[in-house]
């Protein structure tokens, strides 16, 4: 019985081809969205942070992070004494340079994170952080939709 080679060595090259495209397919897909791409950054902020109202770990609660003090968090207790008198109203801006490099750019801090140099990973992050942390900008946005 013959068999056909054709489909015995280009099988694998097929199954190869078909998965290139399901990686560039996704990535493509995880490019377009910047919240999806911002939600995987924040994969490394769970174990300290929350996004959720009144859920504080080792780190305070990130909801309406936006406009807020730093080191003012009501009820939160563990924040250094670098944090509390940094005078710093979080932002786009005040959020990138911060957590580009917390302990540089905030000497004393406890936040023990190495930081995000990557411009795009904190742009994602930021636009995650907005769209999950109940973010008085983005209700504003989404008043003057409706």
């Amino acid at each position: 019985m013959a068999t056909n080679t054709f489909e015995h060595v280009h099988a694998p090259v097929y199954l190869l081809f078909f998965l290139i495209c399901i990686v560039l397919g996704y990535s493509a897909a995880s490019v377009s969205d910047p919240i999806e791409n911002g939600k995987q950054h924040f994969i490394k902020c769970m174990a300290c942070h929350s996004v959720d109202e009144g859920v504080t770990k080792i780190g305070p609660s990130l909801h309406r992070i936006f406009n807020r003090k730093s080191g003012a968090l009501e009820g939160y207790p563990n924040y250094s004494d670098a944090m509390k008198n940094a005078a710093i109203t979080w932002n786009d801006e005040t959020l990138r340079e911060f957590l580009k490099a917390p302990m540089t750019q905030m000497k004393g801090t406890r936040m023990i994170f190495m930081g995000i140099r990557d411009d795009q990973a904190l742009d994602d992050l930021i636009a995650y952080l907005k769209h999950a942390t109940g973010s008085p900008q983005k209700e504003a946005e989404e008043t003057k939709k409706q």
